[in-house]
């Protein structure tokens, strides 16, 4: 049975959450413009074994607007969800931004174990994106431009149902929030983005896996296993950005894997 509900947080926001399942907690943050369901086919398969919490991202969903629009305010909101659901030391899962969430998070309270699905701390790619197609994301075009990054980062390999589920988010989309969080990117290098979480990163003591849909080269390899020691980095070459979408089925078997190997965890 899945319980829904609303958290009020201490800056006013509110965040919408349901839960699954009972156990170890796992809570699973999604992708910018989507919400809670993009993991409704992975979540039945975890909750057999876990206590399974998704929430709606700030500005998503059907959860409220934060004064802050950034990912480290996320990860501040995520601690406090948990700890209003009394998620002692939770799993934390997440995909594209919500990526960035969750080991933000890992590096500001305890974690169990983190799972960062395809979201590297080298931006370049993304900031060539949203360079080539600004003028489009701040004007009439913004939707269209969406769905071409979408497609561009692997939109393609999905099937047509979840392609046009994931059309439907960007229709749905909230250019300002959008825009307000990647603006800083246009003024920035990779590297210098990298530079600003690195020292979250570095308080990360859980197991850490890092799943990518394409091959981040040597040199991010080299840096994320020196900032975050515990890290593991497994690529699933050509499966692009949404590798739980496209293979629910290989994405739960390895995550469920990855979580019964991860040792207890104290709050």
């Amino acid at each position: 049975m899945t319980r829904c509900g609303l958290i009020q947080l201490n800056d006013g926001g509110r965040i919408a959450y349901d839960e699954m399942g009972s156990g170890e907690a796992v809570i699973l943050v999604h992708g910018i413009t989507e919400d809670r369901t993009a993991w409704d086919e992975v979540t039945p398969r975890l909750a057999r074994d876990y206590r399974v919490v998704r929430i709606d991202l700030p500005s998503h969903g059907g959860s409220s607007d934060m004064p802050e629009a950034n990912a480290l305010a996320f990860a501040r909101a995520l601690e406090e969800v948990a700890r209003r659901l009394e998620l002692a030391a939770p799993h934390l899962i997440g995909h594209s931004l919500g990526g960035i969430v969750v080991s933000l998070a890992a590096g500001t309270f305890p974690a169990a174990s983190v799972v960062n699905v395809d979201q590297p701390f080298f931006l370049g790619y993304l900031i060539e994106l949203v360079r080539e197609l600004e003028p489009r994301l701040r004007g009439a075009g913004f939707v269209d431009a969406m769905i071409e990054m979408m497609d561009r980062t692997g939109g393609r390999r999905l099937s047509p149902r979840v392609h046009e589920e994931l059309c439907r988010y960007r229709a749905r989309g909230r250019q300002d929030f959008v825009m307000s969080l990647w603006t800083p990117l246009l003024k920035q290098s990779d590297r210098s983005v990298a530079s600003l979480v690195e020292p979250l990163l570095a308080q990360i003591r859980c197991p850490y896996l890092s799943l990518l849909g394409h091959e981040p080269g040597a040199e991010y390899r080299d840096w994320l296993r020196r900032t975050i020691p515990t890290a593991t980095i497994e690529v699933w070459e050509g499966e692009g950005h949404w590798l739980h979408r496209v293979d629910p089925e290989r994405f739960a078997t390895r995550v469920l894997e990855f979580l019964r190997a991860a040792p207890p965890a104290h709050a």
